[in-house]
This record gives structure tokens, C-alpha cells and sequence, in this order.
């Protein structure tokens, strides 16, 4: 039976839009002894346009790259870094990171109005490099700090308002006039950022944790520590 045929080909088609097809008035009546009969005459098989129809419309439109917010922040991270090293490589040191740079030169427990974080993450950008002085060189360790900031920024939002938040949080960090112009700058400002996002991680971790386990507070602390220095 075409009739039924037709039916379940239109049940089946991917859309929501009804195809209504009216048989065609030509139909021959054949009698042969006591029964009566329909005879289709020179119509196309209904079967061959609908199935025209459903690769029609199965057939996918342009696509269309909508990155999902893993991949987002994968890409701010790059793009940021590279924009850093960029400028970190194109602009001279200022008054602040010449004076900096002796801290690696005459390591001291603290100078003044300086704890000695500043020291030791420009002495890893130096040592990395290999001795090689350079402001790329003295401003690479605090660049992978503002990455990692970027990166502790839109986990730590993610956790409580979900990932396309978390992605936005660490877009505007990236906007801001001092951390987006200054954050890979040989400055204690990025070491104390990355430090103070990864105390309130540790700090959302430990007070989630079970009350017995020590050791998500013992990360709070050293975090927090990393924070003073």
C-alpha cells in the first residue's frame, strides 16, 4: 500500500513542518471478478521526491566555530602571554625593575619596602634563561605568574557561577589598565596576585574538605605564606 508507505516516510522526515500530498484524481478502476481495484497510472513513485526532500533537509548548513569555555580560556591564556612577552621584549625596564634586578644581583633576606618574593621569581627567569640579562628575561617568571592568575581567576569563579563566568572573570582581569598593561612587569603586584587567588582556592577547598584532613588547611597556609612574601 503506497498510502501507507507515504505515511511513515513523513512521520520520519527530520522537520516539524506538515507535507500534506493529495493523490491524484486519475485513477483507473479495474474490475476483476468480485473485487475492485486502484490502479495507479504514470505517477512518479511519491517514495523518490520525499526522500529528495529528507536529504534536503538533512543536509547541514555552514558551520558555524563556537568554542566552548575550556577552549575560550585556553586561548586568552595564549594570546595574553604572547602579547606580554611581546612588550616585554619591545619596552625598556623602568625605574622600579632596574631597581628590582639588584635584588638578584645581591640576594638579601628583604629590602626595603620589599619582602623577597620579587628576588626569587626574577632569579628563575634569569636562571631559565640561562644568565641572560634581558627585560624578557627578568619579567618571564612574573608573565607565567599572570598566566597562572588568569588561569586560578576563572577556576575559582567557574566553581561557584559556572564556567562561562569563570572565563569572563579571567577576561576582564585581562582588561584591567594595571594587570592587563603591567601584570607581566617585573613588579610585586603579580606574585602577590597569583598568590592571594591561590590562598582563596586553597581556602574554598579546605573549608569543603572533610574537617578532619590537615592537609587542604596546610596548602592554605603555604599559599597564604606565599602571599606575605
Amino acid at each position: 500500500n503506497w498510502r501507507g508507505e507515504l505515511a511513515q516516510e513523513v512521520e520520519s522526515l527530520p522537520t516539524t513542518r506538515r507535507i500534506e500530498f493529495h493523490p491524484p484524481p486519475q485513477l483507473e478502476r479495474v474490475k476483476t471478478g468480485a473485487m475492485t481495484t486502484n490502479l495507479q497510472l504514470e505517477l512518479p513513485a511519491p517514495t523518490t521526491a520525499l526522500k529528495r526532500i529528507a536529504v534536503l533537509k538533512r543536509q547541514p548548513s555552514a558551520a558555524v566555530w563556537s568554542p566552548g569555555p575550556r577552549t575560550a580560556l585556553t586561548i586568552l591564556i595564549v594570546v595574553s602571554t604572547i602579547l606580554r612577552l611581546a612588550w616585554s621584549a619591545l619596552m625598556g625596564v623602568c625605574n622600579d625593575e632596574a631597581y628590582h634586578y639588584l635584588f638578584s644581583v645581591y640576594p638579601d633576606w628583604s629590602y626595603f619596602d620589599h619582602p623577597p618574593m620579587t628576588m626569587c621569581i626574577e632569579w628563575i627567569g634569569l636562571t631559565a634563561c640561562g644568565g641572560w640579562v634581558h627585560p624578557v628575561s627578568l619579567r618571564l617568571g612574573f608573565v607565567v605568574l599572570m598566566a597562572g592568575s588568569t588561569w586560578l581567576m576563572a577556576q575559582l569563579t567557574a566553581r561557584w557561577y559556572g564556567a562561562w563566568a569563570g572565563f569572563f572573570a579571567a577576561l576582564v582581569l585581562n582588561l584591567t589598565v594595571y594587570y592587563g598593561g603591567a601584570g607581566g612587569f617585573a613588579l610585586p603586584d603579580a606574585p602577590l596576585l597569583f598568590f592571594g587567588l591561590l590562598t582563596i582556592s586553597a581556602l574554598a577547598n579546605a573549608m569543603l574538605a572533610n574537617n578532619q584532613r590537615m592537609l587542604p588547611w596546610v596548602w592554605v597556609g603555604l599559599a597564604f605564606a606565599g602571599t606575605l612574601l
